[in-house]
């Protein structure tokens, strides 16, 4: 493990020039370019506020419904997009796989850190949106305000899972050709099993007296979905001025540790037969 960590140390040059590569990639034949990162969140979130906001009238539950949407939209497009994209980058890379020894595991950190530069881009409108609701509107639930110093450890726990995820997925992807569209849908089940239409509140209010009460069953398994306290600690931190659940963060950041490790010892032992499958 020691010795794969210092090699990637030593290729961190390419590293940075394919994450660099990655970001001059995005939107590069459209109109507007780079703007997309600040649009597409908008759109996305103008969608479902839409349909779920106001046709489901879920609006009225989580005020205001549009910041409180957002937060899921822009980590869930990070992630999904990061997945979806590493199953094939090593494929996409064949022509340098081929070419040059270095290690391959640097082509989904480099997908992986580019996303994120794009995340934090998202978060723009995302904080525009939030202080329009707060000084223009003057939405009383919305406190924009020192809870923003815990955004670095909500960020770590994202970036932990999405590495880990990335690092498997580009592995698997490389082997198992149908994978990017059975990918597809599990994430699309993902989010909808993922607090980003609605909070971890709706479905605990389902549990009469779960405060006093052993957490089982269907339940159980829902609080442990990583995924869910990255989207509330972001709604807290940054919406609600509220301290995030320290202790679901904290279960986040094990379980990207461990998806990191388990990727990087596959890839490991892996990476020598990506050039016979590309």
């Amino acid at each position: 493990m020691n010795s794969t960590v210092t090699t990637l140390w030593r290729g961190r040059e390419l590293m940075r020039a394919l994450t660099i590569a990655n970001l001059k990639l995005v939107n590069k034949n459209t109109f507007l370019g780079y703007l997309w990162w600040l649009i597409d969140p908008i759109m996305m979130t103008a969608v479902y506020t839409i349909v779920v906001g106001f046709v489901l009238g879920r609006g009225r539950v989580h005020q205001p419904y549009p910041a409180f949407l957002m937060c899921g939209v822009v980590f869930w497009k990070s992630f999904s997009s990061t997945v979806s994209q590493s199953i094939d980058t090593i494929a996409k890379s064949e022509g340098l796989i081929k070419s040059y020894s270095f290690p391959k595991a640097v082509l989904p950190i480099s997908l992986v850190l580019s996303n994120q530069i794009l995340f934090a881009f998202a978060l723009i409108p995302l904080m525009m949106l939030t202080l329009f609701y707060q000084f223009i509107i003057g939405t009383e639930t919305v406190h924009v305000g020192w809870t923003l110093v815990y955004l670095p450890l909500i960020w770590a726990a994202q970036m932990s899972v999405t590495l880990g995820a990335a690092l498997m997925f580009s592995c698997f992807g490389v082997f198992f050709k149908d994978l990017g569209n059975i990918m597809s849908h599990v994430l699309r089940v993902g989010w909808y099993l993922s607090p980003g239409l609605y909070a971890i509140t709706d479905i605990l209010k389902g549990y009469k007296g779960v405060a006093h009460t052993p957490i089982t069953g269907p339940l159980c398994l829902y609080l442990l979905n990583p995924f869910a306290y990255i989207m509330e600690g972001y709604r807290d931190a940054i919406v609600y001025g509220r301290t995030p659940d320290l202790g679901g963060l904290l279960y986040t950041l094990l379980v990207g540790a461990v998806s990191i490790f388990l990727g990087l010892r596959v890839f490991q032992g892996q990476e020598r037969k990506f050039a016979k499958f590309v």
